[in-house]
């Protein structure tokens, strides 16, 4: 870790539309605590809830999942008459109003073509901000021939492109610049002045060492789930599985979890803040089923009286004793994301569970009085009616044990491994959503007729079955 520094420099972070409006954008939060921890002074500017508590009513319904995908087409963003010059004319303004030397854009999916335009208008008034990009969307799709290719090309309208985590590539960057050093050669990051040096950076292996969130960067009562106290929480990063269609392995890199001691701070922390329940934004909590343990042990022994409850993943080890262990410490509910009850299935996926051993974990949770949420994906290349039907039959057999579902259609996420190796997977595919198989079995329309009949039964069922694309 770079030693903390004294510079003068002024750091701003934004997140664009669309992202959720339910909870402070985690990414940026992280990155304003850890280079204000340093001494650097940082602000946030985030513009989707701003912009989402601006618009009229019928507009809102653009930030439900169901319509993500929107933000991400050219063209479909383009037909958003909300988003206009004088919009971003003011978001520029306040922005350059705080005199930054620096500007970091949280770049995802939902948000690249709204921060595409707010950049190059920051840079058309103020080149000499130098203007970062990072976040999910940041990865290079190829670099041969030492040439940079990138989703949108992001990479032609930022100084440096962050890829991995950002906090000490950013702080160097940082460094660097404002003691007027070489900016070439920077692990985790590609530099618009030599585009042909890429090398990733190692991990921060000790997440112990990174400051817990500050949530003054944030004005928390705009955001639906602080109004019911309730706040999200990190606890590691990346994940254990390898699923195909996924990218958390490749963002991140190795797994690693913070200790279940400097977990249990940040619980204390919250209590004092008035924060009853905390949200685990981790692609799981159960990576480390050991660290796990000793956090449940230690919210037993100290009385911690704040609910919790986050994603985790099918496991034997999820015993009923331990279960109840987790009960005892506050979990009041577990997200699973077990995408298809076909083995086949979910072999081909790389899930390395069983229809039978996620039977059983929904039940053994569900009797510990742990409520479970499901996670669906329809349409895997190779998924046929009979597969469809088997999770149709699922939901349906386990309904007593099941509080919630959701469904989403495949997509293919860029720099997963089905969009690296397509072949494998039989398919083909023009976007990340109008994909098919090569034999035209699994297409666009037929998974979005599935999807709709899995919608539509489950409402028969009373569940919400809230509808994702992605």
């Amino acid at each position: 870790m770079i030693k903390s520094l004294l510079y003068k420099m002024k750091i701003c972070l934004v997140q664009c539309p669309a992202f959720g409006i339910d909870a402070p954008p985690l990414g940026v939060a992280f990155l304003a605590t850890y280079i204000s921890k340093n001494k650097i002074e940082t602000k946030i500017f985030d513009f989707n809830i701003d912009l989402y508590q601006k618009v009229e009513k019928h507009h809102k319904t653009l930030w439900e999942p169901s319509n993500s995908i929107l933000w991400s087409d050219p063209e479909k963003f383009s037909e958003f008459k909300f988003i206009s010059s004088k919009l971003l004319d003011d978001y520029s303004a306040k922005i350059l109003q705080f005199e930054p030397e620096m500007v970091c854009f949280s770049i995802h999916s939902t948000s690249v073509l709204f921060s595409i335009k707010l950049s190059k208008l920051i840079r058309k008034k103020d080149p000499s901000i130098k203007i970062i990009f990072g976040g999910p969307q940041c990865f290079i799709k190829n670099n041969r021939n030492r040439v940079v290719k990138t989703e949108y090309d992001i990479h032609k309208y930022a100084d440096f492109l962050i890829i991995g985590e950002g906090e000490e590539t950013l702080l160097e960057i940082i460094k660097r610049v404002e003691e007027k050093n070489d900016l070439k050669r920077i692990p985790g990051c590609v530099y618009e002045c030599d585009t042909s040096y890429f090398k990733y950076r190692t991990p921060i292996m000790d997440l112990d060492n990174l400051p817990i969130i500050d949530f003054s960067f944030f004005k928390l009562e705009k955001y639906t789930d602080y109004k019911h106290h309730k706040l999200r929480i990190l606890s590691s990063r990346g994940c254990v599985s390898k699923c195909v269609f996924c990218t958390d392995t490749m963002i991140w890199m190795k797994y690693r979890t913070r200790s279940a001691k400097n977990i249990l701070e940040e619980f204390k922390q919250r209590k004092k803040e008035g924060v009853i329940f905390l949200e685990f934004n981790d692609s799981l909590l159960n990576g480390d089923m050991n660290n796990l343990s000793k956090l449940c042990n230690l919210l037993i022994k100290d009385n911690i009286s704040i609910n919790w409850g986050g994603s985790a993943r099918i496991d034997e080890r999820l015993s009923y004793k331990f279960l109840k262990k987790m009960r005892k410490a506050g979990c009041l509910y577990l997200n699973y994301g077990i995408e298809s009850a076909s083995t086949k299935i979910l072999k081909k996926m790389n899930k390395n569970i069983t229809t039978f051993e996620a039977i059983k974990t929904v039940i053994l949770t569900r009797l510990a009085g742990i409520k479970v949420v499901t996670n669906w994906i329809i349409g895997f290349p190779e998924e046929t009616r009979l597969d469809f039907l088997k999770t149709l039959f699922f939901i349906t057999f386990l309904r007593p044990f099941i509080s919630d579902v959701s469904v989403a259609t495949l997509f293919i996420n860029p720099h997963s491994l089905i969009e690296k190796q397509p072949l494998r997977f039989g398919i083909v595919y023009n976007g990340c959503a109008n994909w098919h198989t090569i034999d035209k079995k699994n297409n666009q329309d037929i998974r979005a007729k599935r999807a709709k009949i899995f919608v539509f039964f489950t409402k028969m069922l009373f569940y919400k079955a809230p509808y994702k694309t992605i």
